[in-house]
């Protein structure tokens, strides 16, 4: 999780966070925009600014408010431009990739689902170089999966973390994507055949994506996506996942909630209490109506106590850089059903994520062993830090 600024940074995280959440709403076209050239004449420290729009991956739909509004320096409003240039032609190198490989599958019988990035920039915001994406999500069936991954070989795409088979073995029981890397061209890509690691029940389910699919086109390519009301309730879902820590999710979910296909709120509320995530989706709505103001999140219901102390938490976060909470923490209290709470923590303490298997590589017959190792390696790893702190706190103080 890290560790909170130091005070004396405070301010200046909470002025950026200030500046970029007002650009974000003026962007969306929930704010005028009046006060940005007020906001923006307080700022104390631009590279902290500049840090800012980068670590939320704003900069695609910031940088017109910004320029508009005649206040920022030369040199940080460069950068800025700079990165909205990059990010534009990633955009198009990643969407080439994409239609790419959906034809190349697809052509194979192997069909595939692409999620977020490309499809997602242009159904939230009708262009697809105004939301940063810097990979690419591809759902597969789990029985197409060696398949799929050796076409993709045969592209230049090679695992990000080599290990053997055994030990991918092990890992893909408890996972729920490979990442593989092209680097001729620097394109990561995520290969799913579900959408969490075990801890949400419903969204765990492989069959969950291909329920909720529906068809679209990209550069004139036809590919299946998620419908809206299901990339909804994902969105809020992963960014859940992740406590929110980056502006660029919320931005996603008010675009998505105020676009021409918008969800549907009645279906938007079926999904996620059939899937446990009610507090999740809650969650994301009250955050984006009131950081980006974006009032149509307001049509999923009203919001409980519960979920708006954890919109204080997460506030308090961005603005603050506070951690009011560990992740797990969170993750226990944003989640609907007890038994996702258990799952959740089970999947912490002992299912094998991928420093287990690279930390020994065990045979497939042996592979239970790592629902052993996972515990044995956490208690070591947090036992050792207790002691260094214990240690710390015991030694003399220097006179």
């Amino acid at each position: 999780m890290g560790t909170a600024a130091p005070p004396s940074q405070v301010p200046a995280v909470r002025a950026a966070m200030q500046v970029v959440t007002a650009a974000c709403r003026c962007a969306l076209g929930n704010d005028p925009g009046h006060d940005i050239a007020a906001l923006v004449s307080s700022v104390p420290d631009w590279p902290a600014l500049v840090r800012c729009v980068d670590a939320h991956a704003v900069a695609p739909i910031i940088y017109a408010p910004l320029a508009q509004c005649g206040g920022v320096p030369p040199e940080p409003l460069a950068q800025l431009r700079a990165a909205v240039d990059e990010n534009a032609l990633r955009s198009i190198v990643l969407t080439s990739t994409l239609r790419e490989m959906v034809a190349v599958l697809e052509h194979e019988r192997i069909p595939v689902i692409p999620i977020k990035g490309p499809l997602l920039a242009r159904g939230a915001y009708g262009d697809l170089a105004s939301r940063r994406f810097t990979d690419l999500d591809l759902v597969v069936h789990r029985s197409d999966l060696d398949r799929a991954r050796t076409i993709l070989a045969q592209r230049g795409f090679q695992p990000a973390i080599a290990l053997t088979r055994d030990a991918e073995s092990a890992l893909i029981g408890a996972d729920y994507h490979i990442a593989l890397v092209q680097p001729e061209h620097g394109v990561t890509l995520e290969l799913h055949w579900a959408l969490i690691r075990p801890g949400l029940a419903g969204l765990r389910d492989e069959r969950w994506a291909w329920t909720h699919a529906t068809g679209t086109a990209v550069l004139g390519s036809p590919m299946r996506t998620l419908s809206a009301d299901a990339t909804f309730v994902y969105l809020c879902v992963h960014g859940s996942k992740h406590l929110w820590s980056q502006l660029g999710w919320l931005c996603d979910v008010a675009a998505l909630a105020r676009n021409v296909s918008a969800p549907s709120w009645p279906a938007v509320r079926q999904l996620a209490a059939s899937i446990g995530a009610t507090r999740m989706v809650a969650l994301g709505c009250a955050l984006a109506s009131e950081l980006l103001g974006a009032t149509e999140c307001d049509g999923f219901g009203a919001i409980d106590a519960h979920v708006r102390r954890l919109v204080s938490d997460v506030r308090a976060r961005l603005f603050d850089d506070a951690r009011t909470m560990s992740l797990p923490a969170f993750q226990l209290r944003v989640r609907d059903r007890f038994g996702d709470r258990v799952a959740y923590l089970a999947g912490i303490a002992a299912a094998p994520h991928a420093a287990d298997v690279q930390f020994a590589t065990l045979p497939r017959r042996a592979r239970a062993l790592y629902y052993v190792l996972r515990p044995v390696r956490l208690v070591a790893k947090h036992g050792r830090r207790a002691f260094g702190r214990t240690t710390t706190r015991s030694r003399p103080t220097p006179k």
